[in-house]
């Protein structure tokens, strides 16, 4: 197997690639961060042209692990690629991020921290899907970072790895410093530990991806990595994405190397018992909201365990926002929670509600088209489970595409789904179904299983057949 791991290391660089260091004095440092004030972005696009934008703000971010707190804006662009963009006034940072509608490799701006009262004129020339930018205006100095991919390869030695990150910060920091007397102290301080936890944790993802049998030797390397941690500024902390990420990333790779065990529950209670306060919360409410690793790393939680853990974050939460999101969890995934009661079409045009399957067992796949993990899940059960609980009656398979054309989920059935399943689809909307709103969905597959009552038994469940099968078996012993 192949452990080159392409992970994306958020490295903060110039913006544009043309302007030298000794340029970067003309750049308008006007400060902003006052209490309450709006947002204004004014720009012009020259070379590949659009007719429209799409900017979404987050008011609080937890680094793409929820929707929560996010608007999105569609943004008219004239003939001449003239648009203007105001956000309505924040008291406080928050993140945006700019491209056309449904083309995501070309990001204009791309989880850009903003701050209330900026004011800015962005200068946009697009070649290729590669759009290269010129900021101006109220403060534009922060705008002048952005970030960038880097692919750490986890098969060389982990002093060298460890170099790598340790250079890239630097380099970071010492662009950050040039524009420092144009960004705010928050701002600053905020983009300072983007900078930081962006390349620590990428690089502890790394090691937690690579071999068992290599995994002693980066013992010293974790121990640089200690070094590094300072929480004595939590507040700036909570605020930054990146490092959030990386001590969550931390406390997953501590206890591989300590028992080499993937538990949530274990993770979430070293977060718990590490840190304390603002932080604290931000970094639990961010553990339960990363729905990627409940599956693919976790193996699917538990869901007893994973119930017990919303419980406990909800009780020690005071943040609004963050006690919102994980009421969401309690209301919507936990154990015992009600389950969405659609009304979808089958193939044949008939509305069929999950109510309609009540006395019985309702295991739910959702899924969607070009999805290697749908079609590598549906493959697995076929071949683990079906065979074994077909021909219960207590049972119930339902299949849910969010393909945006009927023909072509109809087109795609037999690739990804079964025709002895009860076959359902999202009506056309895709992702905007209210039944993925509801389920604050960020990917597929996502399965789901129903107990006779319509309540939950699990919305964290494995992708592994023989776990999904040993979860129905047992359901259908004790309900």
């Amino acid at each position: 197997m192949n452990r080159k791991l392409a992970l994306y290391a958020l490295a903060f660089v110039v913006l544009r690639g043309d302007i030298k260091e000794k340029n970067l004095h003309h750049v308008d440092c006007t400060v902003t961060g006052s209490s309450y004030a709006p947002v204004v972005i004014k720009g012009k696009i020259r070379g590949q042209l659009y007719d429209s934008l799409l900017l979404t703000f987050w008011d609080n971010y937890l680094y793409g692990a929820t929707n929560g707190g996010s608007v999105e804006f569609y943004v008219k662009v004239s003939k001449r690629g003239n648009f203007t963009i105001s956000l309505p006034p924040i008291d406080h940072p928050g993140r945006i991020r700019l491209c056309p509608p449904n083309n995501f490799s070309c990001l204009m701006l791309n989880f850009q921290l903003v701050e209330p009262g900026d004011n800015i004129y962005m200068s946009v020339n697009i070649r290729d899907n590669n759009p290269t930018i010129q900021c101006s205006g109220v403060g534009a100095a922060k705008y002048h970072v952005r970030i960038n991919y880097y692919n750490y390869d986890n098969r060389k030695e982990p002093a060298l790895l460890l170099s790598e990150a340790d250079s890239i910060i630097l380099s970071g920091l010492r662009i950050l410093d040039k524009f420092k007397k144009g960004i705010s102290q928050k701002a600053y301080e905020i983009l300072r530990a983007d900078v930081i936890g962006n390349e620590y944790g990428n690089l502890c993802r790394a090691i937690t991806y690579s071999d068992l049998t290599t995994r002693q030797s980066w013992k010293p390397v974790m121990k640089e990595i200690n070094k590094a941690i300072d929480t004595s500024k939590g507040h700036y902390i909570a605020l930054s994405s990146g490092y959030i990420a990386f001590l969550y990333e931390k406390a997953k790779l501590d206890l591989i190397l300590e028992s080499n065990q993937r538990l949530f529950e274990e993770v979430y209670r070293k977060l718990r018992n590490r840190y304390s306060g603002e932080l604290r919360e931000k970094l639990l409410a961010y553990s339960i909201a990363e729905d990627y690793d409940k599956a693919v790393y976790f193996h699917g939680i538990d869901a007893d365990s994973f119930t017990a853990c919303l419980k406990d974050a909800y009780e020690l939460i005071e943040s609004p926002f963050l006690k919102q999101e994980v009421m969401r969890k309690l209301e919507t995934i936990a154990r015992g929670a009600i389950a969405f009661d659609f009304a979808l079409p089958d193939t044949t045009g008939k509305m069929t509600r999950l109510h309609d399957f009540r006395g019985k067992l309702v295991f739910i796949d959702i899924y969607g088209p070009n999805c290697g993990g749908c079609l590598q899940f549906k493959n697995d059960f076929e071949k683990k489970v079906y065979p074994v609980v077909k021909c219960n009656p207590d049972l119930v398979i339902i299949y849910i595409s969010t393909h945006k054309s009927r023909l072509g989920w109809l087109k795609d059935l037999d690739k990804y789904s079964n025709r002895d399943f009860v076959n359902l689809y999202t009506e056309g909307v895709g992702f905007n179904h209210p039944l993925i709103n509801h389920y604050n969905l960020m990917g597929v597959p996502f399965h789901i299983l129903v107990d006779k009552d319509g309540k939950i038994i699990s919305a964290t469940i494995s992708p592994d057949g023989e776990q999904v099968l040993n979860l129905i078996v047992k359901s259908l012993l004790t309900e």
